[in-house]
C-alpha cells in the first residue's frame, strides 16, 4: 500500500474503525505525490472537534477514585493518540519531500498511535461508554496548521507533546494506581514505553534534517511555533531518565528544567535598603540560573555550570533584587553560601532549596529572609510573600 494512501485514508474517513485498522501489506513510496494539506481530518459527527472550553477537562489525580472521571480520562487521551494520528498522516500528505526512510520510519509510530486509541476506547467500553460521549478538542490538530516543514512537525509533536508525555503517562500511571485501577495503570505504563521511541525517533531525525550548525538545542527552539514552547515538553513532575534512554544528552535536558513562574506571580523582598518585588524562576536542578528572564541556565559570562555543593535532586528558587548593595551574586547551596560574579548586573541573586522556614542572611542585611510558606515547585500556587 502507497503510503499517500495510507495516510488519506486515515485523514479522509470518518470511520474510527477505519482510521485505525493496520496498514495493509508492506508499505511503498513510489508515488508520494504533490503536498497536500487538509484543513480538517474527517470524523463522525460525535468526534468532530469542539468549541473553545466545550471539552472536559482532564480530572485532577485524586478525582480518578471516581470511575467516570478515569472514563473521562481514557476518553481525552483517546482523542489525543487519535489527533497525533491524524497529525502524523497530514504531515506524510504535507511533505511529500521528505525522506524516503523518514516516511516509513513514521508509519511505526503510527501503528503505535492506532494502538494506543483502541487501547484507550476498548477501556471506554468496559465502563459501558462510546468514544465521543463527551466533546472533543482540536489543539493538536490546529498547531499542526502551522508546520512549514518536517522539521517544524519535530519540534512540534514528537519533542513537545510526545516528550510531555513522557511525564504525563507516569503521572497518570499513577493516579490509576491510587484508585486501585491496575488495569488503566498497565495502560499508562505501556505507552509510557512507546513514547520513549517516539521521542527518540525525532530526536534522530532532527539531527538528521537540521543544519549543521546547530545544536540540537537551537534547531528544536527554532522549529516551534508560538504559542508551542519548551515548556510545553513537560509535566507537573519532570522525569529525565526516560529522556535519557530516547536519547536525549544533558545539554539537551536541562533547559527544560528552567521554568519561570507565571507573569505577575512576585515576591516580597525586604533588605536594609528597603523592600522590593522580585521575579521568581524555578530553574534546573544542579544548575544556577542567572538569567531567569528567558528561563536559560547559565553561569557567569553565560558558560552553564554546576555549583558547588548544590544537589540535583531538590527545586531550586532564585530571587533576584536591583535594590540591595553588593557587587556579585550570593547564592545559597545547601546551607553553603557561594557567591559568583553577577552576569545580569542585578544587584543580589539568591538561590535556595525549598525547606519551610528556611533563613538566609543577605550581604548588607542586617535581619534574615525567611519564606513564611514553603515553597514548591508548583510555587504559582503557593507562594505569596517573603517577609523578615
Amino acid at each position: 500500500m502507497e503510503i499517500r494512501d495510507f495516510a488519506r485514508r486515515i485523514l479522509e474517513s470518518e470511520d474510527i474503525a477505519e482510521k485505525l485498522l493496520p496498514l495493509d501489506g508492506p508499505a511503498t513510496d513510489d508515488v508520494p505525490g504533490k503536498p497536500l494539506r487538509i484543513t480538517l481530518p474527517a470524523r463522525s459527527p460525535r468526534l468532530k472537534f469542539a468549541g473553545r472550553k466545550q471539552a472536559p477537562l482532564m480530572p485532577a489525580p485524586e478525582a480518578f477514585r471516581d470511575p467516570e472521571k478515569r472514563a473521562v480520562a481514557h476518553h481525552i487521551m483517546a482523542n489525543h493518540e487519535l489527533q497525533a494520528l491524524e497529525v502524523m498522516a497530514y504531515t506524510l500528505c504535507a511533505f511529500p519531500a521528505a525522506p524516503k526512510e523518514f516516511r516509513l520510519g513514521m508509519l511505526d509510530v503510527m501503528a503505535d498511535e492506532q494502538r494506543h486509541t483502541r487501547m484507550h476506547v476498548e477501556r471506554l467500553a468496559e465502563y459501558g461508554l462510546s468514544f465521543g460521549d463527551w466533546p472533543v478538542n482540536g489543539y493538536f490538530w490546529l498547531k499542526a496548521q502551522e508546520f512549514q516543514s518536517p522539521l517544524d512537525y519535530l519540534a512540534g509533536l514528537p519533542l513537545t507533546f510526545e516528550a510531555g508525555n513522557l511525564d504525563h503517562t507516569l503521572e497518570f500511571e499513577a493516579a490509576f494506581e491510587m484508585a486501585g485501577d491496575k488495569k488503566g495503570a498497565g495502560i499508562m505504563r505501556a505507552i509510557h514505553r512507546d513514547e520513549i521511541g517516539h521521542v527518540a525517533f525525532g530526536l534522530k531525525w532532527l539531527r538528521i534534517l537540521k543544519a549543521e550548525h546547530q545544536t540540537d538545542w537551537d534547531a528544536y527552539k527554532t522549529h516551534l511555533h508560538w504559542p508551542l514552547r519548551p515548556e510545553k515538553s513537560k509535566g507537573k513532575t519532570f522525569h529525565r531518565q526516560p529522556r535519557l534512554d530516547a536519547g536525549m544528552t544533558a545539554e539537551f535536558i536541562a533547559p527544560r528544567l528552567c521554568r519561570p513562574f507565571r507573569a505577575g506571580i512576585l515576591a516580597r523582598l525586604q533588605t536594609q535598603g528597603g523592600g522590593a518585588f522580585a521575579p521568581l524562576t524555578l530553574p534546573c536542578p544542579g544548575l544556577t540560573c542567572h538569567s531567569p528572564y528567558r528561563g536559560e541556565c547559565a553561569g557567569p559570562n553565560g558558560a552553564k555550570h554546576v555549583s558547588p555543593g548544590q544537589s540535583a535532586e531538590p527545586p531550586w528558587v532564585t530571587l533576584i533584587t536591583h535594590d540591595a548593595s553588593s557587587e556579585g551574586a550570593t547564592q545559597l547551596t545547601n546551607s553553603k553560601m557561594v557567591t559568583h560574579q553577577n552576569p545580569l548586573n542585578a544587584k543580589m541573586i539568591f538561590t535556595f532549596p525549598q525547606i519551610p522556614g528556611f533563613a538566609i542572611n543577605p550581604p548588607n542585611s542586617q535581619r534574615p529572609i525567611v519564606p513564611s510558606l514553603p515553597v514548591t515547585s508548583r510555587g504559582t500556587d503557593h507562594l505569596r510573600r517573603w517577609q523578615h
